[in-house]
């Protein structure tokens, strides 16, 4: 599970900082151009027909477009990140709401079905009205068509290699942690060892989101990066695919 590509490299390329958002979104007033917004009003609506038309209750509180194409930081590899936000969809039980959104937010997670925008996959979400939290800081709203919460352009306080040194440790915790797990003879993880091995990448993503979320630095913070790197690196995948390997082999559910 080594990452075989060079990690300042890598590091480098997710750490752009650029002057302007990315104008394949945004114009210079940082406005949403109408070509997108009219093809992701048009995703959002065909998600909608699909899916929360059967919860005659359920109500659209807005749709958001987030992640780091509405920031600075974005780049050649990044997602469109939109949101379905819904309330309601079980009348007075918000538990049962959250509960039925979250698995169909993950049936969505495992379509195949990812639109491209201008070579960028376009990736979207069914999530409870309260959950804004999950998606980041800067959001713009398509239904109101205005920032929620604007992006704050900042600088990075480590440089490439600073980040790759860094990464080093923070890859080697997580293998370290990973390897110390009973196998089963064949080098899969047990039934045991399952659940452990995809907590600990759960709590990955929560701290490094959790980060993005409340430090004053935003997307510009250490821990959020070492988590993007994880992932442009391939390694989290990696890691991903070993944990379903094991659940499916040992036929549990999947991650």
């Amino acid at each position: 599970m080594e990452p075989t590509k060079n990690i300042a490299a890598e590091a480098a390329s997710i750490l752009q900082n650029h002057e302007y958002l990315s104008p394949l979104l945004f114009d210079q007033n940082n406005c949403l151009n109408n070509i997108v917004k009219n093809k992701l009003q048009l995703i959002s609506e065909t998600l909608q027909k699909r899916f929360v038309c059967f919860f005659p209750y359920a109500k659209v509180v807005d749709v958001v477009l987030a992640g780091s194409m509405c920031s600075y930081i974005y780049n050649d590899r990044s997602d469109i990140d939109f949101f379905i936000f819904v309330d309601n969809a079980v009348p007075d039980d918000p538990k049962t709401s959250k509960r039925l959104l979250a698995a169909i937010d993950k049936f969505l997670s495992t379509l195949y079905w990812r639109p491209l925008f201008y070579g960028h996959p376009v990736d979207f979400g069914i999530l409870p009205a309260d959950d804004v939290r999950r998606t980041g800081r800067n959001h713009y709203s398509l239904l109101h068509d205005k920032w929620i919460s604007a992006p704050e352009h900042q600088t990075f306080a480590f440089t490439p290699e600073q980040l790759a040194d860094k990464y080093a440790v923070y890859y080697q915790n997580l293998k370290q942690y990973m390897d110390s797990l009973e196998k089963t003879p064949s080098g899969l993880l047990t039934a045991q060892s399952y659940p452990l091995a995809l907590n600990y990448l759960q709590n990955l993503r929560n701290q490094a989101f959790d980060s993005k979320e409340f430090f004053k630095e935003h997307e510009y913070c250490e821990n959020y990066n070492l988590y993007r790197l994880l992932k442009h690196l391939g390694a989290y995948m990696q890691f991903l695919n070993y944990i379903s390997d094991s659940s499916r082999a040992a036929g549990m559910k999947q991650p």
